[in-house]
């Protein structure tokens, strides 16, 4: 017997291929259950929490007129704050936001002869998130009336006595008067709406120009005036 050796024949022995497709192990990160499918397994998401910082008092709150009806409020830089908001209230009516700030003042104008109430609250702001602080004490303030509404007036034998109805914002009371029509006028300041002018003369007709005045910062705000015309008895 010949072997292919002798027949020239050269051979090769191959291994047999396997007809088992290759397989590749991957690892995602996806949360699953044991009934879940795979279609809807949702990715893991991670979530920072942000902790509140400490946002200090807004203290030193206070008000103060730059003409008759426009207030600045100011009041001292709250620890860790970054802005403020604003609230105002009148005697009618409940807190409405009105403005927030990034400054340690705001200014405000109003309506003669009412009463205002504010309250600020400090935030801080970390990235997408705003913290508040607690409220502030209330400022309450109250704008001088246009004018005099109410007043009454009595002659005696040399003086006459005045009394005045209240007049919102005011604190003082100036009463110009003489015997002549605006003519060398005499003065009296009260801080009192009642007030008795003395030492006139008998049986004397006088004019006299009332009005109410606050005074704040250094300037004096007015009313206009209310005259009258008043004759002392003999």
């Amino acid at each position: 017997m010949i072997d292919n050796a002798q027949k020239g024949i050269s051979v090769t022995t191959v291994a047999p291929i396997s007809t088992k497709p290759s397989t590749t192990t991957q690892t995602q990160n996806y949360n699953t259950t044991a009934t879940q499918p795979l279609s809807t397994l949702a990715k893991t998401t991670s979530t920072t929490v942000i902790s509140k910082p400490y946002i200090g008092s807004p203290n030193g709150f206070k008000a103060v007129f730059t003409c008759v009806n426009k207030v600045k409020l100011t009041w001292d830089k709250a620890a860790n704050a970054d802005s403020y908001r604003i609230y105002r209230a009148t005697n009618s009516g409940g807190y409405a936001y009105l403005k927030t700030v990034f400054s340690d003042s705001f200014s405000d104008t109003l309506a003669r002869g009412k009463t205002y109430k504010y309250k600020i609250i400090p935030c801080a702001t970390v990235g997408n998130t705003t913290f508040l602080s607690d409220y502030s004490s209330v400022l309450k303030v109250t704008t001088l009336a246009k004018k005099i509404a109410k007043l009454s007036k009595k002659a005696v034998k040399n003086k006459i006595v005045l009394n005045i109805g209240k007049v919102a914002g005011a604190k003082q009371y100036e009463v110009k008067y003489s015997v002549k029509n605006g003519k060398k006028e005499k003065v009296k300041i009260s801080s009192s709406n009642k007030i008795t002018i003395k030492n006139l003369k008998k049986n004397k007709k006088y004019y006299l120009r009332i009005r109410a005045f606050v005074k704040t910062n250094g300037k004096k705000f007015y009313t206009s005036y209310k005259k009258i015309t008043v004759k002392t008895k003999k």
